[in-house]
């Protein structure tokens, strides 16, 4: 089970129990916008990939392919590539999405933003808080 992970993820701020019941357990509405999105990872961390699988959730599959993609340095296009082939490879039921846009779509509810930060060619510094708006290192002068 990856609701664990979906917890960790959503982080400790998330009070999802007092959004949608009162105190004696009865339900008084419908869960807010993050108490929705918060349930709907949680279904998806323990929805299957396809039928018969059993070690990997759409969401953890998913997840894998954007941690690949990220490390890779992959463009879109390659991504897209990728997933058709392993839409091909898998049974019809699996519950991939169709492209990089969708898979986006469908992680952001996470609420997982990322920040890409420039690195200095010989690998000195970030170009990050301080250095963030320079053109060049300022240890070895490279950009």
């Amino acid at each position: 089970s990856h609701y664990g992970t979906v917890l960790d993820a959503i982080g400790p701020s998330f009070n999802f129990e007092s959004d949608a019941f009162n105190l004696d357990g009865e339900e008084e509405q419908p869960p807010n916008r993050n108490a929705q999105d918060f349930f709907d990872m949680l279904k998806a961390s323990e929805e299957p990939l396809f039928d018969e699988c059993t070690n990997h959730s759409t969401l953890l599959a998913v997840c894998r392919l954007l941690n690949i993609k990220s490390e890779f340095n992959m463009s879109d296009n390659c991504y897209n590539q990728i997933l058709l082939f392993l839409k091909e490879l898998l049974p019809e039921d699996a519950k991939l999405p169709n492209d990089y846009y969708r898979t986006k779509q469908m992680v952001a509810k996470l609420g997982l933003g990322y920040e890409k930060i420039d690195v200095c060619n010989a690998g000195c510094i970030l170009y990050y808080k301080d250095n963030k708006d320079k053109l060049e290192c300022p240890k070895c002068g490279q950009p």
